[in-house]
């Protein structure tokens, strides 16, 4: 046994599931969406998902995934214990709610991301536009357009504008309005992205999407 894997494995409690065994392994093998095997998931004390490995990780790796691992438990679990004394911490909601977004736990992130957006008007601008694009890309997943289309304008509404946030707005909320048949107003927002923020990560795809729109429209 690798001593440093032992050492490490001390701060987690190790617990085995048979996807295929009783139900209630099975209930947990569909909770966390367990597809393959092996899958190592680390989960709060909540039940939140931290860190996710799946397939074989050689003895070499397997001390850095669990040190990663535990520096998110120790954000995950912090933000956690800040809900139980005050439900409506605003840092605690965003900060789990990106959390679970960035593990593809979109259900649970969707509902702090929501709470956030109620509390968050002390908090930095950029950290709420962050929450409603988050907010409105996984309810435009969900095809919940007239919803998603709100909180992308509230996030775009939030002043001072903000160069890394506002394209990204612009562009979800473009091809929003493409997926929703609303061609033009998608063309209106890319065209935007293109022309105000050229310099931003996301300019590129807006190029591409509205070179998309445009050949659709020649059609």
């Amino acid at each position: 046994q690798d001593p440093a894997v032992v050492k490490l494995a001390g701060d987690f409690v190790a617990v085995k599931v048979n996807t295929e065994g009783d139900p209630r392994d099975a209930a947990v093998a569909i909770r966390y969406d367990v597809s393959s095997l092996p899958t190592i998931m680390v989960v709060s004390p909540q039940g939140r998902p931290i860190a996710r490995v799946n397939g074989f990780v050689g003895p070499g790796q397997f001390p850095r995934v669990l040190e990663s691992a535990k520096e998110t438990a120790g954000r995950v679990i912090g933000w956690e214990t800040a809900l139980e004394k005050n439900p409506r911490d605003a840092v605690a909601l965003t900060g789990l709610g990106v959390h679970l977004f960035e593990q593809d736990s979109f259900a649970d992130s969707l509902e702090l991301l929501r709470q956030a957006a109620k509390v968050d008007v002390r908090r930095p601008v950029e950290e709420r536009k962050q929450t409603r694009l988050l907010t409105g890309v996984i309810l435009k997943a969900a095809d919940h357009f007239p919803e998603a289309e709100t909180v992308l304008k509230e996030g775009l509404g939030l002043q001072p504008s903000d160069a890394v946030y506002d394209p990204k707005l612009l562009y979800v909320l473009g091809m929003l309005y493409a997926n929703w048949g609303r061609k033009d107003e998608a063309r209106v927002m890319l065209r935007q992205v293109v022309t105000l923020h050229a310099q931003s990560s996301i300019a590129q795809k807006a190029r591409d999407s509205l070179g998309s729109l445009e050949k659709d429209k020649s059609h």
